[in-house]
């Protein structure tokens, strides 16, 4: 890891413990380990977004879902840009599914 992206992943390991929102995947912990940051996070069981669509098979979302999923991004967004913080990344990849399927914004 370059010095300018070593500095930047400390920079987001910072940000990432000082913010918290039920929208978004929960920081734990980070360290180095020789040349290597290490940022914990908590684990979202039902994986991510873009793999819960391709488990459906071509099969359509009920409306309530889609739904629910619109409105909690919208929460973790919001969330996020009351605090000023640009996530820069968003797509189904970086959207986690925790228990009940909520999402949570991650990266």
């Amino acid at each position: 890891m370059s010095a300018p992206q070593r500095k930047e992943a400390v920079h987001e390991a910072t940000i990432l413990s000082r913010i918290s929102s039920p929208y978004l995947v929960k920081y734990y912990d980070s360290f180095t380990e020789r040349s290597n940051i290490n940022i914990v996070m908590e684990y979202c069981e039902n994986g991510d977004l873009g793999l819960y669509l391709k488990r459906q098979m071509g099969k359509m979302l009920s409306e309530q879902m889609i739904w629910k999923f619109f409105v909690e991004m919208c929460l973790g967004m919001q969330y996020l840009h009351s605090n000023k913080i640009l996530h820069r990344d968003i797509k189904t990849i970086n959207m986690f599914l925790a228990k009940d399927n909520k999402i949570k914004i991650g990266d």
